[in-house]
């Protein structure tokens, strides 16, 4: 258990960005929100949801200048990426965002659930993740 006031958790973990399903997103981007994929550079060229940028929690210093007035216009942004145990980069982006006054939200399931609703993707293959 960590002691009060260390900051152990990090803060997008302990106040996470909130969630939405595959169809909200999909609706969200219909009315003009942005795509973020917050994966590494490499399955982002594998394969992607059609439009997305690639903006990864490790590259956030070196990208944001070059993406903040894009996404600063946008109508919100829906953000997705591969979580394990120790890396939640959809979550960190978001949140990154939301701190930069950017209402951003997590995509459930990230690809898989956009890809499985046969929502536009590119670059993808068939049975390719």
């Amino acid at each position: 258990m960590a002691p009060q006031g260390l900051g152990l958790v990090p803060e997008w973990v302990s106040s996470p960005p909130r969630e939405v399903p595959a169809c909200e997103a999909k609706a969200m981007v219909d009315k003009g929100a942005a795509v973020v994929d917050a994966r590494d550079s490499q399955p982002y060229r594998r394969c992607r949801v059609k439009g997305a940028l690639n903006l990864p929690p490790h590259e956030w210093d070196k990208l944001w200048p070059l993406l903040k007035s894009y996404l600063s216009k946008a109508k919100g942004v829906v953000v997705y990426g591969r979580r394990t145990l120790s890396r939640w980069p959809a979550e960190q982006v978001a949140w990154r965002l939301g701190r930069e006054g950017i209402k951003a939200v997590v995509m459930k399931g990230g690809l898989k659930a956009w890809r499985a609703r046969g929502y536009p993707v590119r670059g993808c293959r068939e049975g390719g993740r």
